[in-house]
């Protein structure tokens, strides 16, 4: 007589689990006595050594860059502007990359506009630390406040 498919996986994926924690305990008595590597020992890389190369390889990095970016807006701007700005996002149009600001009324649009080259200027020398280099600061009235 045949044996179910069903219930042979079922038998083996529950020895398959009991091999991995037998295995798990006889590591953990080693290492108590001695006889066994630390993991960060045994040749396994720690988070932070690879953490760069994983980032690089699902496209992670330019997020990265672009949240540091922005998290330096307040500084940049100062107290009195950053309780009333926020910038939003790095747009990409085309070519070029140009910061999407949102300000909370048209005053402050305004304000900004006479400011724009200063603050391009200290935002672009930002970009060895982040890789973003902009070409221009848009404006948004309203928006995230």
């Amino acid at each position: 007589m045949e044996k179910k498919s069903g219930t042979s996986s079922f038998f083996n994926k529950n020895t398959e689990d009991t091999r991995h924690l037998g295995r798990k305990r006889t590591y953990r008595k080693q290492l108590a006595k001695g006889e066994a590597l630390p993991a960060y020992q045994a040749g396994y890389a720690s988070l932070q050594a690879i953490f760069p190369e994983v980032a690089k390889q699902i496209g992670f990095d330019k997020k990265l860059a672009e949240l540091a970016l922005l998290g330096a807006w307040n500084g940049i701007v100062g107290t009195p502007l950053s309780l009333y700005t926020k910038a939003i996002k790095v747009q990409q149009r085309g070519a070029e990359k140009r910061l999407l600001v949102a300000v909370q009324n048209p005053s402050l649009a305004t304000e900004l506009s006479f400011q724009l080259s200063q603050l391009l200027s200290k935002l672009n020398k930002l970009a060895p630390q982040t890789g973003i280099t902009l070409q221009g600061i848009d404006v948004k009235v309203g928006g995230v406040f």
